[in-house]
């Protein structure tokens, strides 16, 4: 019986020969095998090779045959993977080989090893929470689009022979960190680092950092600068006079989709036709509600939503005796009444003045000769010598015989113990020779003294000649009443406390629940792992699918549970997470950023299918202290990730999007042809003489949106006063200036509300296009509502701005600061997707078919 082995004995010199040719062959052009493109070519090279040789061994040409099949193999290997590659994943063909899944997520691991390393290397040096001021290799927000960019910008730099070094490498972390990175803390990052669940080495950490340095650099260079173009004046004053003019609007808003009842639906050709022509173009990009079904990143949530009515209405409300509790204990603290100061002026309020010592009293019959001494006189100086004065026991150094002038008045300084002089006060004998100063008698005068002066008792002065000290009295203590408006006072703070308390002990007992499911899912996904360590990420995730809805199930259970509402979310891109009206506005509990960036920072860089970051419990707040109880408090999972990617119209929900898509293109006519109505309405009433003239309020009375008495009434509501751009600060930790952003337009009559997607197409309408006599109607930047609108109360002359315009540009030229940045940008722009675009074509990439 003839095997394979005794065939390979038969013709073994044969065929040793053929594999030592193939294999000079592939060392000869192993070059090629750096190109991903010519895998395919050198394994039908090789294949064809092989298959073919031993078909000619019995005919005795197995060398031509070889060659024959090396050819056929190797036009194979180029052309099958351009036929197949289209529909198993993504592929782009380029002047530099083709971009596929392999490719894109090595590319991708390359550069999330570099932005993980200066993330966690600011972490070290800054602190917790700087992670996301690092410095970070990106160029575009999808992951195709940024991984082969900055390929292409790599290519670059090779064709510019830019060579980078490991000391440039360790010169740009220093230069990121301020050399303040210690060799100690570098080990620990590179060691902790875990990229894909590869540990990486030295060697591969300075390899990704000199490959994307080096398309950095080539990015740098090449890129378009406007710093040394000239801007006319005019231009600075345009950017300068958004910032200062301000006004008002008056605004009816007309939703595109409430006229989708009256568009008929479209037909299935036009459907397939709209479908084919937009489907690899994302929404808006070719202009403002421009159809595109190409999907953005997208990512599901669930939530657990405490909000404080929900709160405020479980928490018992304090009762009179709890108030009145509260008040006994805290009265000294908070409600103890000040003392009435009486002005300066007033007489009763004033010390008394002191006693002039050198003015003697008139002499009456009873006081002593005009010669004899004044009664403040040194007794020294007046001795008797024949009666030798009493000697009194020793005195204490600051007690001399010589009086001293009387002390000024007493200065009040918020203590409490009474002021004492202490240079009136009488000489205090010594403790050894008296007994205690309150018990001792009052010495006798010597027996030939002069007689004091006749005076009355309560104006005797001290024998040093000072006042008497003035005596203090405790005011008496006075508190607020606990009447009803207290009791309300007190009654709201304690409800208050409570309800917080109630919400921070209801929301710790949430996230411990959700630790507990957490775990669970861990349980499980090793078990699915142990039981086949060969599945793919993609297979790990279709077999953990009923575990997640198990986990979800759990959630909701808790949630009720514990008195919390559960919401589960679609699949939704960034822009449509953020203006979500629940969770959308939330920030995070600990790092005060929005969910929205929360939520798509963590998003899978190398496998669309990683979901290390699942089900990973989080919390948020939104509106937190807003006095009008719209407070919400959030507990919330990521729950599914969806990478970008061109659909098919089979695909769930694209069909659903492509019909709404052609409706709302006719909704949107019929919107705006009834605002324009309502606008004519409004400016025909501003037009009419003074004493007729109507207000937009009394032009609309009684109108409707879709202008049937079966749709709802219109709306009229007033913004506050906004301008068409804003200085924004700049955050904590963000190492920037304040820069000028859009100006927010926030509704008057609605707490935190504010007018939506207004632009700058909006802002120039209502401030350059529209004046006070007469209405307009102008569409938000997402083409979803029409706005009839008014302009009020704008403040800005043009005599005074031009003035303050002249004088800043004296002092400081716009050299620098928003204005100057602003202009940059607007300019910098456009000329910076110009060169993005020449580069990709340069490389044979059209963006918009990619």
């Amino acid at each position: 019986m003839s095997t394979p082995f005794t065939f390979f004995r038969r013709h073994q010199q044969i065929t040793m020969v053929s594999i030592v040719i193939l294999s000079m062959v592939a060392f000869t052009i192993s070059d090629m095998m750096s190109n991903q493109t010519n895998h395919f070519v050198m394994l039908g090279v090789l294949l064809g090779g092989i298959i073919m040789g031993f078909s000619g061994i019995r005919q005795g040409r197995w060398l031509q045959y070889s060659i024959g099949g090396a050819i056929f193999g190797g036009i194979a290997g180029w052309l099958i993977p351009g036929s197949i590659s289209s529909t198993d994943g993504f592929y782009q063909d380029s002047a530099i080989g083709a971009f596929d899944d392999q490719r894109i997520q090595e590319t991708s691991t390359r550069r999330s090893i570099c932005n993980a390393f200066m993330a966690q290397a600011f972490s070290k040096v800054y602190g917790a929470g700087t992670e996301r001021f690092a410095p970070q290799f990106r160029y575009y927000t999808t992951l195709q689009e940024d991984a082969i960019f900055g390929e292409l910008l790599k290519a670059e730099a090779d064709a510019m022979q830019i060579v980078v070094t490991d000391e440039m490498v360790s010169d740009f972390i220093n230069q990121a960190v301020d050399s303040r990175l210690s060799a100690k803390a570098f080990a620990e990052i590179r060691t902790g680092l875990n990229v894909g669940g590869m540990t990486v080495s030295e060697d591969q950490l300075f390899e990704a950092f000199r490959h994307e340095i080096a398309a950095r650099l080539a990015f740098t260079q090449l890129s378009p600068s406007t710093a040394a173009v000239a801007q006319p004046p005019g231009v600075y004053y345009d950017m300068f006079r958004r910032t200062q003019v301000r006004q008002r609007l008056n605004a009816v808003q007309l939703d595109v989709d409430a006229f989708l009842p009256k568009v008929p639906e479209p037909a299935t050709a036009e459907i397939e036709s709209t479908f084919a022509q937009y489907a690899k173009k994302f929404p808006g990009m070719d202009g403002p509600g421009s159809p595109g079904f190409r999907q953005f990143n997208k990512a599901s949530l669930a939530f657990l939503e405490l909000s404080w009515k929900a709160a405020q209405d479980s928490t018992p409300v304090p009762t009179d005796a709890e108030i009145e509790t509260f008040y006994n204990e805290k009265k000294d603290t908070f409600y103890r009444k000040e003392p009435e100061e009486k002005p300066a002026d007033d007489p009763a309020a004033a010390p008394a003045a002191p006693a002039e010592p050198a003015a003697p009293v008139t002499p009456d019959p009873a006081t002593p000769a005009p010669d004899a001494p004044a009664p403040d006189a040194p007794k020294a100086e007046a001795p008797n010598p024949e009666t030798p004065p009493a000697q009194p026991a020793e005195p204490k150094a600051e007690s001399e015989a010589a009086p001293q002038p009387a002390a000024p008045a007493p200065q009040p300084d918020g203590n409490c113990l009474p002021y004492q002089d202490e240079t009136d006060k009488p000489a205090e004998p010594s403790a050894e020779t008296s007994p205690p100063a309150q018990d001792a008698p009052a010495q006798s005068p010597p027996a030939d003294a002069p007689a004091a002066p006749a005076t009355d008792a309560a104006a005797q002065t001290p024998a040093t000649g000072g006042p008497d000290p003035v005596p203090f009295v405790i005011p008496p203590v006075e508190y607020r009443p606990l009447d009803d408006e207290l009791k309300s006072e007190i009654r709201e703070q304690l409800h208050e406390e409570r309800i917080r308390k109630a919400i921070d002990e209801k929301m710790e007992a949430v996230m411990t629940g959700l630790r507990e499911i957490e775990r669970k899912r861990s349980a499980a996904r090793r078990q699915v792992v142990d039981q086949n360590p060969s599945m793919t990420s993609e297979q790990i995730a279709t077999e953990m699918q009923e575990v997640h809805q198990s986990l979800l199930d759990e959630m909701k259970a808790l949630g009720e549970k514990l008195g919390l509402s559960f919401v589960r979310t679609g699949l939704l891109n960034r822009m449509d997470l953020a203006a979500d009206e629940q969770i959308g506005p939330a920030l995070g509990y600990t790092s005060g950023a929005p969910v929205a960036d929360e939520v798509f920072s963590r998003f899978p860089q190398r496998d669309p299918w990683e979901d290390a970051n699942l089900f990973a419990s989080d919390r948020a707040v939104r509106n937190q202290f807003d006095l009008s109880g719209n407070e919400s408090h959030y507990a919330w999972w990521i729950t599914e990730f969806s990478a970008s990617h061109i659909p098919t119209l089979e695909d769930p929900g694209i069909r659903d999007e492509v019909i709404l898509t052609l409706k709302r293109q006719q909704a949107r006519k019929l919107a705006e042809e009834r605002a324009g109505a309502l606008a004519k309405l409004v400016t025909d009433g501003l037009s009419l003489p003074e004493a007729e003239r109507k207000s937009m309020a009394d032009s609309l009375q009684g109108q409707t949106v879709l202008g049937d008495a079966a749709s709802a009434a219109l709306v009229l509501k007033q913004t506050q006063l906004f301008s068409w751009l804003e200085q924004e600060s700049a955050p904590p930790m963000s190492f920037q200036q304040p820069q000028l952003r859009l100006g927010t337009i926030n509704w008057s009559d609605e707490s935190g509300g504010v007018l939506k997607a207004a632009g700058d197409r909006f802002m120039k309408s209502v401030f350059d296009e529209l004046g006070p006599e007469r209405a307009g109607v102008v569409a938000d930047d997402d083409l979803k509502s029409y706005y009839v609108v008014q302009v009020t109360d704008r403040i800005g002359d043009e005599a005074v701005l031009q003035q303050l315009f002249l004088t800043e540009g004296k002092q400081f030229g716009f050299r620098s600061g928003e204005i100057s940045g602003l202009v940059s940008g607007l300019i910098a722009q456009p000329v910076m997707n110009d060169w993005r675009n020449t580069i990709w074509l340069q490389y044979g990439i059209d963006l918009a078919q990619m």
